[in-house]
């Protein structure tokens, strides 16, 4: 499972190789993990925006489009992101594939279809199951020792449980 260091390489080679493009194209062969959250409810909704901003938060990537829609990919266990070039070969489980300008793809793959998309307005983040539910982000600077301890009192069982479920501190484990 991709903890917080792996996926903020991920946000970071996202933030440099895709914020800015524009998404000429969707198209989803395996719409099961993508959940749209938004009035339109269909992933087309998405051709001819801009990636403006890329984010991680725990363990999900946030990549925040024009219009005040957002991406939310929570990979889980096996879920991948990958940039390619377009019409290249894919994975065979591959779930989502954003054509953007400059002949490139952003596609979505999932071995064991255990992660979740979710397409949802930028003021509704809130709705997203796993994220809302989250704790302060272990890379935050405000998480400070006393913080954590105090969060961590509200909690009982296994130390390795309370903390990979993400309520405590999101993005381990």
């Amino acid at each position: 499972m991709p903890e917080a260091p792996e996926l903020e390489v991920v946000r970071e080679v996202l933030a440099r190789r895709v914020q800015g493009r524009m998404i000429e194209e969707v198209l989803a062969p395996r719409a099961l993990v993508l959940r749209c959250l938004v009035p339109e409810g269909t992933p087309e909704v998405l051709v001819g925006r801009r990636i403006e901003a890329v984010e991680r938060v725990g363990k999900f990537i946030l990549l925040h489009l024009s219009g005040g829609l957002v991406l939310a990919v929570n990979p889980m266990l096996t879920g991948r992101l990958q940039l390619a070039p377009a019409g290249s070969r894919r994975p065979l489980k591959t779930f989502l594939i954003l054509r953007l300008a400059g002949q490139m793809e952003l596609r979505y793959y999932d071995e064991k279809t255990m992660g979740m998309i979710y397409l949802v307005e930028a003021d509704r983040l809130g709705g997203i199951p796993r994220l809302r539910d989250q704790g302060p982000d272990a890379f935050d600077p405000s998480l400070t020792l006393e913080t954590f301890r105090e969060r961590l009192r509200r909690h009982y069982g296994e130390i390795k449980g309370i903390l990979t479920a993400g309520e405590v501190v999101a993005g381990i484990g």
